[in-house]
């Protein structure tokens, strides 16, 4: 996975955005994407591209971190 670019809202009214560059077999992406969905934040999903190239799949996310969930240790 690459992080391309992370972008803040200087008006304060969204969270962080990212874009993440994956590469890997369809079910690597698969799995990431999985990860991404259960993840504890809360996020936009704004773009989601995944394309076969010639010897493998790729993917592009454009995400924005809404919030996030604290998780206390007991």
């Amino acid at each position: 996975m690459k992080i391309d670019s992370v972008a803040l809202d200087k008006s304060g009214k969204s969270g962080p955005r990212f874009h993440l560059a994956l590469s890997g077999n369809f079910s690597e992406i698969f799995q990431y994407l999985v990860l991404l969905e259960n993840m504890p934040y809360q996020i936009v999903l704004k773009k989601a591209y995944i394309q076969l190239s010639e010897k493998n799949w790729r993917a592009n996310f454009d995400i924005i971190l809404s919030s996030f969930i604290s998780h206390e240790k007991i």
